[in-house]
C-alpha cells in the first residue's frame, strides 16, 4: 500500500512536470506572429498595439533609404519619427526629375509621404509640389485614383489652393460622382473594384457631412461594396488574382474608420460571426506582415503589409477618438510658406493656352524684402513628351521692395500639334540661376 502510494505520487509529479514544460514551451513561442492570428475576441487593444509596435519597429530598424512612401505614411500617421535620410532622399529625387512625375498619383503619394515624414511639400528640392499638383488639368485626368488622391493629398495638410490654379475640389468631386457606377462604387473596368471603391470613399469622407450629394453617393457605394464580400469573407475583385485579398479588407477598414464607423461592429461586413478586423488578421504571416492571399502565410507581401499596417493605424486612431481619414496628417492652412521673400503670381488666362495660338503670359512679381531685388524671368515652352525646351524668352528686371508688384506680360507661340506645357522660372540672374521662387507650370490645352 505504501509502495502504491509512492508510485502514485511519482506519477503525479511526472505529470505536473510534463504539463508545466508543455505550457511553458507553448507560452515561450507565443510571440507577435502567433498572437496576430488570435481573432474573434471582444477587445482588440493588445493584438492591435503589439502588431503595430512590431511592424513599426521593424520598419524603423531597416535602412531608411529602403523605406517606401507608403511605409513612411503609415509611420507618420502612427506618430513615429522618420529619419531625416528619407527626406534627403526625396529632395534628390525631386531635383533629379525636376519636379516632373510620370503619373499624377506619383505626385500625390509623394506629397503624403513628405508630410508624414515631417517635411513641407511646398518647399522641397526647390519645388512646390502643391503648386505642381494644382496645375494638373483634372478635366483631363481619367484615372479615378488620380482624382481621389488629389483630394487626399490636398486634405492631408489642409493646403490652400493657389489662385488661378487648375485644381478645384468641386470639379474633382463632381467628376468622381459622374464616374460612379449605376449601383454605386467605382472601378477601372465595367465591374466594381472593391479596393478602388474603398479608396474613393476614403477620399470623399472629408466631405461626407457637408455635401448632401457626397453623403448619398458614399452611402450607396458602401452598400455596393458590401455586395462584393462573399459568404466566406472574401471580397470578389475583377479576377482571381485580385479576389480574396487582404488589400480589399484593409482599404475597407480605412474607409469605414474615415467615416466614423467601427469595422469590428459594422453588421454589413460581418461574415460567419467574423468582422473585418478578424478577417484581416487571418492574413498575418509568420514573419510579422500580411500576405496578399491566404495561400502563403509564411512570407509577407510588401504591398499587403503596407496597406494592412495603415488599416491597423486607422483603427487605432478611430478607437482613440480621432475623426476623419488616417491621411489627415497635419494642418498647414495657417502656416506661411517659408519661401515668400519674393512672390510670383500667375495672372494668365489658363483657358487661352491652346494649340496653334500666341499665348499671352501675364505675371505679377512682388518683393517683400527691405531692398531692391535684381531678377530674371524666364518663360519656356516644353514638349511634354520628352521634356525638351522648344522656345523661351527672358526678361531682366529690378523689383522695388514693398511695392504692389511689377507686372510682366509676354507672348509665346504654341505649335499647331503636340503636347506642351509652359514653365515660368524666376532667378536672380541668367549667370547664377539661383531660384527666387518655385517654378510655375501651366498646361496647354
Amino acid at each position: 500500500m505504501k509502495f502504491r502510494h509512492k508510485r502514485f505520487i511519482a506519477s503525479f509529479v511526472i505529470f505536473i512536470l510534463f504539463f508545466t514544460s508543455f505550457v511553458t514551451g507553448f507560452i515561450s513561442t507565443k510571440n507577435i506572429n502567433v498572437l496576430a492570428k488570435e481573432v474573434n475576441i471582444e477587445n482588440y487593444d493588445s493584438v492591435l498595439n503589439e502588431n503595430l509596435e512590431y511592424i513599426s519597429d521593424s520598419l524603423l530598424k531597416k535602412n531608411q533609404n529602403g523605406l517606401s512612401d507608403w511605409e513612411v505614411i503609415g509611420l507618420g500617421a502612427l506618430g513615429k519619427t522618420v529619419s531625416k535620410e528619407y527626406l534627403e532622399r526625396k529632395v534628390k529625387e525631386i531635383r533629379n526629375n525636376e519636379g516632373i512625375f510620370d503619373e499624377t498619383t506619383d505626385c500625390e503619394r509623394t506629397i503624403l509621404s513628405i508630410v508624414a515624414a515631417g517635411g513641407d511639400p511646398r518647399n522641397i528640392g526647390e519645388r512646390n509640389l502643391i503648386d505642381i499638383l494644382c496645375n494638373v488639368d483634372f478635366t483631363k485626368e481619367y484615372n479615378i485614383l488620380g482624382q481621389a488622391y488629389a483630394l487626399i493629398a490636398m486634405d492631408c495638410g489642409k493646403f490652400n489652393i493657389p489662385n488661378n490654379s487648375n485644381l478645384s475640389k468641386e470639379t474633382i468631386i463632381n467628376k468622381i460622382i459622374n464616374n460612379k457606377m449605376d449601383n454605386g462604387g467605382w472601378g477601372n473596368t465595367s465591374k466594381l473594384d472593391p479596393d478602388i471603391t474603398a479608396m474613393v470613399i476614403t477620399a470623399l469622407s472629408n466631405y461626407y457631412d457637408s455635401n448632401i450629394e457626397v453623403k448619398s453617393i458614399v452611402d450607396e457605394s458602401i452598400e455596393a461594396l458590401n455586395t462584393t464580400l462573399d459568404a466566406n469573407g472574401n471580397f470578389i475583385g475583377n479576377d482571381d488574382s485580385t479576389s480574396a485579398s487582404s488589400e480589399s479588407i484593409s482599404q475597407t477598414i480605412i474607409a469605414l474608420c474615415s467615416l466614423g464607423i467601427d469595422p469590428t461592429t459594422c453588421d454589413k461586413f460581418m461574415r460567419n460571426d467574423k468582422n473585418l478586423l478578424d478577417l484581416l488578421l487571418e492574413f498575418k504571416t509568420e514573419d510579422g506582415g500580411f500576405t496578399h492571399q491566404k495561400g502563403n502565410l509564411e512570407k509577407r507581401n510588401d504591398m499587403s503589409t503596407e496597406q494592412g499596417f495603415l488599416a491597423l493605424v486607422a483603427y487605432k486612431q478611430f478607437k482613440e477618438g480621432k475623426k476623419g481619414s488616417v491621411y489627415l496628417l497635419k494642418d498647414f492652412s495657417d502656416e506661411i510658406n517659408t519661401k515668400e521673400d519674393i512672390e510670383i503670381k500667375n495672372l494668365t488666362d489658363l483657358n487661352s493656352l491652346k494649340l496653334n495660338s500666341n499665348a499671352n503670359i501675364k505675371l505679377n512679381i512682388k518683393n517683400n524684402l527691405d531692398k531692391e531685388q535684381s531678377a530674371t524671368v524666364i518663360v519656356a515652352l516644353y514638349n511634354e513628351e520628352n521634356n525638351k525646351m522648344i522656345n523661351y524668352f527672358s526678361n531682366e528686371t529690378k523689383i522695388k521692395n514693398n511695392s504692389s508688384g511689377e507686372e510682366i506680360t509676354k507672348q509665346i507661340s504654341i505649335p499647331e500639334t503636340g503636347k506642351y506645357k509652359i514653365k515660368v522660372f524666376l532667378w536672380d540672374s541668367l549667370e547664377n540661376m539661383n531660384p527666387l521662387t518655385d517654378e510655375l507650370i501651366m498646361n496647354v490645352q
